[in-house]
C-alpha cells in the first residue's frame, strides 16, 4: 500500500464533498479517478470511499436508488473481502438509502448491522448517528418504545451538541405522535436551547 493512500483519500474526500454538494457530475468524474489511484496503489479503503461517493451521487442527485445501492453493495464486498472496520459506515449508508426511500425494514436491518460493527470497532460517533436513526425508523412505525430506547441510548453517547438536537427534537416529534403534548413540549424546548 502507498504509505501516502490515506493523506491522498483525504484529499479527494474533501473534493468529492464539494462536487457532491454542487451537485456536480464531476463527482462521478473524480470518484472514478480515485478509484483507479486506490487500485495502483493497492488501497482498498479508497475503492470502498469511491463507491460510496458514487452512490451518493446516484442516490442525492439523480435519485437513481437502485445505481445507488448496487454501488453501496459493491463497496460492501470489498469491506467484506478486505475485513475493514468501514463496513459500519456501509451498512448505516445502506440503512440510510432504505430509510429516506421508505423501506424501513431493510432500514431497520441495515442499521442493526451498523450499530453492532460501530460498536465491535469502537466508533461512537458513528454508533451514535445509527442509534438516531434506527430510532426515527421505529418512531415512523410508531414503534414508540423502542425508539425511546434508542434515542435514549444515542443520547448516552458523548458527542455533537448538534447530534443531541436532532435527538430531542425526534423525541418531541415521537410524543406529539403519541399525544403526550407535555412531553412533547419539554422536548422541543431541550431541543431549542441546545440549538436555537
Amino acid at each position: 500500500q502507498d504509505p501516502g493512500a490515506e493523506k491522498t483519500l483525504e484529499g479527494y474526500q474533501a473534493r468529492l464533498d464539494y462536487y457532491l454538494e454542487l451537485k456536480s457530475d464531476s463527482t462521478l468524474l473524480l470518484a472514478e479517478e480515485m478509484e483507479q489511484y486506490s487500485e495502483k496503489a493497492d488501497f482498498p479503503l479508497g475503492k470502498v470511499v469511491s463507491a460510496e461517493y458514487k452512490g451518493l451521487y446516484y442516490e442525492l442527485v439523480e435519485g437513481r436508488f437502485d445505481k445507488a445501492g448496487n454501488e453501496y453493495l459493491r463497496a460492501l464486498k470489498i469491506c467484506e473481502s478486505e475485513n475493514l472496520p468501514y463496513i459500519a459506515d456501509i451498512y448505516h449508508t445502506l440503512g440510510l438509502l432504505y430509510h429516506t426511500s421508505d423501506n424501513y425494514g431493510k432500514a431497520m436491518e441495515y442499521y442493526e448491522l451498523a450499530h453492532q460493527s460501530a460498536a465491535k470497532n469502537k466508533n461512537p460517533a458513528l454508533e451514535k448517528k445509527i442509534l438516531i436513526n434506527w430510532g426515527s425508523v421505529n418512531s415512523s412505525l410508531k414503534n414508540f418504545s423502542r425508539a425511546e430506547e434508542l434515542f435514549a441510548r444515542s443520547l448516552a453517547i458523548p458527542g455533537n451538541p448538534h447530534d443531541n438536537y436532532n435527538i430531542y427534537a425526534d423525541l418531541g416529534n415521537l410524543n406529539m405522535r403519541k399525544k403526550n403534548y407535555r412531553k412533547a413540549v419539554a422536548y422541543f424546548e431541550k431541543a431549542t436551547e441546545i440549538h436555537p
